[in-house]
C-alpha cells in the first residue's frame, strides 16, 4: 500500500521533539504509533513515532538506491508486463509506445507525490535527526523505512544498525534497506 518512515527517538518525548522541531528543525510534527511489534523490541525510553501529517512516504528518497537495484521498483515494467502485452498480440511497435506513455505518466506520478508530500528527499530527514539529538537532546534517533501492507500496527520483523551523527548523510539514508532501523547518536 504505502510507505512509511518512522523514528524510535530515546530520551526525550514526541512532545519535548515537536518542540524543537517548531524551534530549530524541519517543518514536520510527530505523533505517537502504536505497533506492539516495534515498541516490544525498543528501550524503555524511547518512543516510537510516525510524522503526524497523514501522509505516507511513497515518494521518499530514503532507501531509493535498494528500490532502484530491486527491492521494490514501484514503477518499473517488469518482463512479466512485456509478456503479457506480448500475449495479447502486441507488435513491437505498440509496445514501444506503450512504454514511452507509461514512461510519461510515471514521471508524472512522482511528480505529484513529490508535490504532495512535500517532504520528499533525504535532507529534512538529515535536520529532523540533527535536531533531535542537538536541540532536543534526544539519546539516539532511529529511522526506519517499512512498506506497509495493511495498518501502522502491522508485524514488523526488523533489525538495527547503530551510527554515529557523523556518520549521516543522504548517500547512508538512500542505502537504507526497508525494515532497518537506523539509529544515531551523538556518541557512538
Amino acid at each position: 500500500m504505502c510507505y512509511y518512515v518512522t523514528l524510535a527517538v530515546g530520551g526525550v518525548t514526541g512532545d519535548e521533539l515537536n518542540a524543537a522541531l517548531r524551534e530549530a528543525g524541519p517543518p514536520v510534527r510527530f505523533d505517537g504509533v502504536t505497533n506492539h511489534h516495534v515498541t516490544g523490541h525498543l528501550a524503555a525510553d524511547e518512543v516510537y513515532l510516525v510524522r503526524g501529517d497523514s501522509h505516507c512516504d511513497c515518494g521518499t528518497w530514503l532507501g531509493e538506491a535498494n528500490r532502484r537495484t530491486g527491492q521494490r521498483a514501484k514503477y518499473d515494467v517488469t518482463e512479466r508486463d512485456l509478456a503479457r502485452q506480448k500475449a495479447k498480440g502486441w507488435s513491437e511497435q505498440k509496445i514501444q509506445r506503450w512504454l514511452t506513455e507509461k514512461l510519461r505518466a510515471t514521471e508524472s506520478a512522482k511528480a505529484k507525490e513529490e508535490r504532495d508530500n512535500g517532504f520528499d528527499d533525504g535532507y529534512p530527514w538529515i535536520g529532523v535527526v540533527k535536531t533531535a539529538l542537538e536541540v532536543a537532546q534526544a539519546r539516539s534517533v532511529g529511522v526506519m523505512l517499512h512498506w506497509y501492507s495493511g495498518q501502522l500496527s502491522e508485524r514488523i520483523a526488523f533489525s538495527r544498525r547503530a551510527f554515529r551523527l557523523a556518520d549521516l548523510g543522504v548517500e547512508l539514508l538512500a542505502e537504507m534497506p526497508e525494515d532497518t532501523l537506523y539509529t544515531f547518536a551523538l556518541k557512538g
